[in-house]
């Protein structure tokens, strides 16, 4: 909140000093998607995300859930300077419908290798780390939830340095960030702490290679979880060792985790190949050993 309110502050100051010369590098955009889902069983109930709000069960025909409207306004002040401001309204957990900042970054451009964005922006793990939720108006380039669904890719408040240069044939860039962030969940709230992350893209003509990592640190903040581990715990519990136990391989608090992603797209003509694999530890069953990978063609 802070990150967007210093952002909103500059450009509406900006935009009142010099509306006429400042209104030449305004871009407007937006996208959309409408999507439907239903539960077929009567006593499960079926959600297409977890911080999707409502749910669908015996057969109930929902609009929600993916459905989702954004705009995106691009100011480039000055050849070296850009801000961006995106809003999106989705069914979220907190805010509902109603338009809430997804980005609002402030970047810089001292060279024309290096860039440095400021505010409220997405690290770049993934192939589609800036388009999660535009691309699921279109199935040929809806992320696959096998991978993404490890980490969910929510913008951070922080900062990420940017170089780029043709390299070995192609377009090598090379991307460093760092930042933290909050995420309602539905039992609770993840507080991340810190998140770092580094990525390597290669680029000639119609193939992109890509290599991401990302270490992280979080607190899992769950009443209802916590009474439990607290009962657990006590002396004459059902468990003998949870004292012992719980906090070494089920901590909620100073949760680490690691990712490593590798991407490939490639692209000719009508076609499109697709495939990531990623694998992800930490120390607590709450940010398991996990492997994940998909391949999709187009």
């Amino acid at each position: 909140k802070v990150w967007s309110g210093t952002f909103l502050s500059l450009l509406v100051l900006l935009l009142a000093a010099h509306p006429p010369a400042l209104a030449e590098g305004l871009q407007l955009r937006g996208f959309g998607s409408l999507s439907t889902y239903r539960g077929d069983e009567a006593l499960v109930a079926v959600r297409p995300a977890e911080r999707v709000k409502n749910s669908s069960r015996d057969g109930e025909w929902r609009w929600d859930g993916d459905s989702v409207l954004g705009l995106q306004l691009r100011w480039e002040a000055h050849h070296q300077i850009e801000l961006v401001w995106q809003v999106q309204a989705r069914d979220d957990l907190v805010d509902r419908y109603r338009p809430s900042n997804e980005w609002a970054y402030a970047a810089w451009r001292p060279t024309p290798d290096w860039t440095l964005r400021l505010g409220r922006q997405p690290l770049p793990v993934y192939l589609h780390s800036e388009t999660t939720r535009v691309g699921y108006a279109h199935t040929a380039v809806r992320p696959m939830s096998a991978v993404y669904g490890l980490n969910g890719s929510e913008p951070i408040e922080g900062i990420n340095l940017s170089w780029s240069r043709e390299q070995l044939g192609g377009n090598l860039s090379l991307d460093l960030g760092s930042g933290k962030n909050s995420l309602t969940v539905p039992r609770g709230r993840v507080e991340t702490r810190s998140a770092t992350v580094g990525a390597l893209r290669w680029q000639r003509e119609g193939l992109s290679l890509r290599l991401g990592l990302a270490t992280f640190r979080f607190d899992l903040f769950d009443a209802a979880l916590d009474a439990q581990f607290a009962a657990l715990s006590q002396p004459g519990s059902p468990c003998s060792n949870c004292a012992s136990v719980l906090q070494q391989r089920a901590r909620s608090r100073n949760v680490e985790g690691r990712l490593i992603n590798l991407g490939l797209m490639w692209e000719r003509d009508d076609w499109t190949l697709t495939a990531e694999a990623t694998r992800r530890s930490g120390n607590s069953v709450f940010m398991p050993e996990t492997t994940a990978w998909y391949a999709q063609l187009a």
